[in-house]
């Protein structure tokens, strides 16, 4: 969800014309599914060293490259993509676009294997002269990719915060029903203690 909440943020808060009529009202109402894509395999803390290049098609982008640890990759209906769009090295030329899924050259690897979570398919994401709409002018797209990061890190300390509380209480109420030696472990000195 994550993901998704940085992606609807981003469409509903910069796109516009066609890019926000057909992307922003569907994100935000769960009718699309989103996704943030910047990682690539040879950029990912850094991300401005990214590769991945987009090129000006009349009204429209084509972009070249490929993403690495893509969240719902190949589930997700429309991805926010950081490009560079021109062959200078550093992030003043990056802007952020708008990709269909099925949009002709856009394809996915198969998903990671991981250790956990295999019920999130994580991919890559190839991008082969796929057409994409500007949604972050060159210049803005990192600041812009950053705000979106930044949006996922909330939902994601949010998620653990109610994990964490969750889990605090199913303790609890264990504590409290489990017995040994004639009463609840709750009311021994360590539960005392930590309550």
């Amino acid at each position: 969800m994550s993901m998704h909440n940085a992606v609807a943020a981003a469409v509903n808060g910069a796109g516009t014309g066609e890019v926000l009529e057909r992307w922003g009202p569907a994100l935000v109402s769960g009718a699309a599914l989103g996704c943030f894509s910047i990682t690539e395999p040879n950029a990912g803390s850094d991300a401005t060293s990214i590769v991945t290049t987009a090129t000006p098609d009349g009204d429209r982008w084509r972009i070249s490259g490929r993403k690495a640890w893509v969240s719902l990759g190949g589930v997700a209906d429309v991805y926010a993509v950081v490009a560079k769009t021109s062959p200078d090295a550093g992030h003043k030329d990056v802007a952020m676009f708008v990709v269909d899924r099925d949009a002709p050259g856009v394809s996915f690897t198969e998903p990671y294997r991981k250790a956990a979570s295999d019920f999130l398919p994580i991919t890559e994401m190839v991008l082969d002269d796929a057409p994409a709409d500007l949604l972050v002018p060159p210049g803005a797209g990192m600041g812009a990719a950053l705000g979106a990061i930044d949006v996922a890190r909330f939902d994601i300390a949010a998620i653990s915060n109610g994990l964490l509380a969750e889990a605090l209480d199913v303790t609890v109420r264990y504590a409290q029903q489990r017995q040994t030696f004639g009463r609840p472990i709750i009311e021994h000195q360590i539960g005392r203690a930590s309550c």
